[in-house]
């Protein structure tokens, strides 16, 4: 604490000893101090704009990077959309004609069992011929007609 007085004291000093300099020089000396300080500003916030500026261009470029990168990745995600849409355009297709060939299946079936009492006709068929092979008059009928 006491070498801090002392120079404390030293300072205030030291415009006592100076008896030479006259009260228009002291400000001189005083105005050249505050022309350096306020050169001394000026070229802090010159420079402190540079940085600034730097800091700016390399926010703007990391923008621009992930400007660049959402870009492609939503036309990455567009073509596979666009991919998507068209293989289901196709299943729908697919599944349209696999419908109308169950339908007509089912059409079928429901005409047949109509018309035939709910006989089936191949049921129909193979009994006819079952009945027919096992009839005695109706083969020698046929071995009889003259080709």
């Amino acid at each position: 604490m006491l070498e801090f007085e002392a120079v404390v004291n030293d300072a205030v000093e030291v415009p006592r000893r100076v008896k030479h300099r006259s009260r228009t020089q002291r400000v001189d000396d005083l105005e050249k101090l505050l022309e350096g300080s306020r050169n001394d500003a000026v070229n802090a916030f010159k420079q402190l704009s540079v940085i600034n500026v730097l800091n700016l261009e390399t926010i703007f470029r990391g923008l621009d990077s992930v400007r660049r990168l959402s870009q492609s990745l939503i036309a990455q995600d567009t073509k596979a959309l666009v991919d998507a849409r068209t293989s289901e355009d196709r299943f729908n297709k697919s599944l349209d004609i696999v419908n109308v060939v169950v339908a007509a299946s089912f059409f079928y079936s429901v005409v047949d069992r109509v018309i035939n009492n709910g006989v089936r006709v191949d049921a129909a068929c193979s009994l006819m011929e079952a009945t027919s092979s096992s009839s005695p008059t109706t083969t020698s009928a046929k071995r009889t007609t003259p080709s």
